[in-house]
């Protein structure tokens, strides 16, 4: 698939990032590692996604596109990225509603809250 790609930062799971050591901490391996390799919290993880743009879509992603675009006709990055697998697209998009819109003890400005929160300290512009 050739089509346009959609760009995705990727964060590491809490408690699974490496980190640096503080200066004044050594470290209690005798094997240094090389220092011309670039550490990970000195990179940004990208990643591309290719998505089927509206006008290629087969029949039933043009009605998925169809039901989940805005006022202006467009779908949000994050469900169209599943366009080369439909299915996923209107399960991720079911679960997205149960979790901020379903029955639960968190007030919809509360579970929006929680969203921005996760998605600054991801670092994603979500």
């Amino acid at each position: 698939m050739d089509g346009p790609a959609i760009k995705l930062s990727v964060a590491f799971p809490a408690g699974n990032a490496p980190t640096r050591r503080s200066p004044t901490r050594r470290s209690r391996s005798p094997v240094r590692r090389p220092t011309s390799r670039p550490h990970y919290t000195d990179q940004k993880k990208i990643a591309y996604i290719r998505y089927i743009p509206a006008g290629e879509a087969e029949p039933r992603l043009a009605a998925l596109y169809d039901r989940y675009a805005d006022a202006r006709g467009n779908v949000d990055n994050i469900l169209r990225i599943h366009s080369p697998n439909p299915p996923s697209m209107e399960h991720h998009h079911d679960l997205y509603r149960h979790l901020m819109a379903g029955p639960s003890p968190l007030s919809r400005v509360r579970r929006e809250m929680i969203a921005v929160a996760v998605s600054a300290e991801n670092d994603c512009f979500y």
